[in-house]
């Protein structure tokens, strides 16, 4: 368990940063006294918006980057201490139209931001965000860790691959 004052003056990358989640999240660690850099590839369809950050955007760094660019990875890793991954494309539906994109975004780009890690910071803290999508079609709720993993599309097939 983190203790959440372990947060102040830490460096602290968001991917999907100024996306729903990833936005509240930087709030929070901002109020916290983290330093936090927000990287998001702005692609209209997936989430991220700059109204997102309105009243942090001068407490927060802005990247527009995308983790599927492995160099822009390498990069920004670098001295940072924690690495919350929030970028995904989230949409089933786009993921049915285009499974390439989908597997580029949610299963590729998650090995080039690992293997960023690994080369250029391997003791940075990852903190990776999956879907309920992996586990399918519940069997029992609610939900839990220990249900078995049966994703219905390739959105969850993705997401579960690049969890794993």
């Amino acid at each position: 368990m983190i203790d959440i004052n372990s947060f102040r003056n830490k460096r602290i990358l968001i991917t999907g940063g100024v996306g729903f989640i990833g936005s509240n999240l930087a709030r929070r660690l901002v109020e916290l006294g983290a330093d936090v850099t927000l990287v998001d590839s702005l692609v209209p369809e997936y989430g991220g918006n700059l109204f997102n950050i309105a009243g942090i955007e001068d407490r927060v760094r802005v990247n527009i980057a995308d983790v599927r660019d492995a160099h822009s990875m390498d990069y920004l890793v670098q001295g940072q201490d924690y690495l919350f991954n929030l970028a995904g494309q989230t949409s089933h539906m786009d993921s049915m139209q285009d499974p390439y994109v989908d597997l580029e975004i949610n299963c590729k780009a998650q090995v080039s931001i690992l293997e960023a890690c690994r080369k250029r910071n391997p003791n940075i803290k990852v903190v990776f965000a999956s879907t309920r999508q992996i586990y399918g079609k519940p069997e029992y709720l609610p939900v839990d860790e220990k249900h078995l993993l049966q994703p219905v599309d390739v959105n969850g097939i993705n997401k579960m691959a690049g969890e794993w």
